[in-house]
């Protein structure tokens, strides 16, 4: 059964969070700086005045927290793995078949896990004290959901700047 798991969530951020559930994953990027994005939805174009970007309905990222992404009880492969270049950590993702998002859990209350139906799940780990996001998930209608150790969910525009990212909802 598809679920989420979040007991700190209000009713706009597991509305946008749910969203989620059930999509397939159709992308799967890792930054040149190790950052982790994984899409779900369908895979658009978005362009602005300096760039054009292929994207999907729904991202999860992270730009500076640990991730890694763990099949059968197995880590496959982790920001932190020695490796001579990104593009090897590019290479192994490739190989995943990542399948239809099934659950997004909140393990403690500094980390995040995204599951997926084929015993897949990608961990999302807080591993410094700053008040940064930990994880974001851009969603439809220029929404975004982040999660932070500070802030914990907070779902706002992504459009316009958040003055207290506590009050934003």
């Amino acid at each position: 059964m598809a679920e989420m798991i979040t007991p700190e969530m209000n009713a706009l951020e597991k509305k946008c969070v749910s969203q989620v559930i059930g999509q397939k994953c159709v992308r799967c990027h890792i930054g040149d700086d190790r950052s982790f994005f994984l899409g779900f939805g369908e895979i658009v174009t978005l362009k602005s005045r300096l760039v054009e970007a292929q994207h999907a309905t729904w991202e999860i990222g992270t730009y500076y927290d640990s991730w890694r992404i763990v099949k059968s009880g197995e880590i496959i492969c982790g920001r932190q793995d020695a490796v001579d270049s990104v593009q090897e950590l590019r290479q192994t993702v490739s190989r995943v078949s990542w399948g239809n998002c099934c659950a997004i859990r909140q393990l403690t209350r500094f980390d995040v896990r995204i599951e997926f139906g084929n015993d897949l799940a990608v961990d999302i780990l807080a591993t410094t004290s700053e008040d940064d996001e930990v994880l974001h998930i851009f969603c439809p209608e220029k929404m975004v959901v982040t999660f932070s150790l500070a802030h914990g969910w907070v779902a706002g525009r992504s459009d316009t700047a958040w003055k207290n990212p506590a009050t934003v909802c």
